[in-house]
């Protein structure tokens, strides 16, 4: 008979509220914020990009490291990208305890 139990792949509060900050590069010059939330809670990752391949390479990158994520902002540089991160997502940068 199938089992009752079924595994739950809602975060619990603790996971749902920890927020992330990341970095991730494809050697290009502009930078994507991307926001992505999984069961281990929000990450908001900093995506160097090529201009021209901007597109394509958020895309990829969201396919593969951050389903069902979504590019919030693009920057001129990593520095911006990551000040607007850490904006959004202040606790990610305080040391773990």
């Amino acid at each position: 008979p199938p089992s009752r139990f079924r595994p739950s792949l809602t975060p619990t509060p603790k996971a749902a509220n920890r927020c992330r900050v990341s970095i991730a590069s494809f050697g290009g010059s502009r930078t994507v914020l991307i926001d992505a939330t999984d069961r281990t809670g929000r990450m908001l990752t900093a995506l160097d990009v090529e201009p021209a391949n901007q597109t394509q390479m958020t895309r990829g990158f969201i396919a593969q490291y951050a389903p069902g994520g979504r590019a919030i902002g693009v920057y001129q540089n990593r520095r911006d990208a990551l000040s607007e991160a850490f904006r959004l997502c202040p606790e990610a940068a305080k040391p773990a305890s």
